[in-house]
């Protein structure tokens, strides 16, 4: 039992810190947080793309964008200010081929506006 107990609390333990955070209201040009509302965030970030998708990197991390589209006419290496949500999935990848490279990410970003 006692084994049991601590086998399971080891499980606890590595997947909370397992787990990560999403992307602050932090602005990556002058590293100040800005005040949102929780419907409002807000980042700075850079566009990268490659044959896996277009992410947005903040503070050398990446976000899978969901609603890449809204980026095709932005090159590679723009820098935007986005306001954004984080989703649980994105419909919009369904259907979509992507090679087989494993691209490292935070998670996933919907983009709700842009500012450039």
């Amino acid at each position: 039992m006692k084994i049991l107990f601590n086998l399971m609390a080891a499980a606890v333990l590595t997947v909370s810190l397992s787990c990560n955070s999403v992307p602050k209201d932090q602005n990556a040009d002058t590293g100040k947080t800005e005040k949102k509302s929780e419907n409002n965030k807000s980042f700075t970030g850079t566009i990268v793309r490659n044959c896996t998708g277009t992410y947005i990197r903040v503070n050398e991390k990446d976000w899978h964008v969901c609603n890449f589209e809204l980026l095709k006419n932005y090159k590679e290496g723009t820098r935007l200010s986005v306001t954004y949500e984080i989703p649980e999935d994105c419909p919009e990848f369904n259907g979509i081929a992507v090679c087989m490279m494993y691209h490292p990410h935070e998670g996933l970003i919907r983009i709700l506006g842009i500012k450039r």
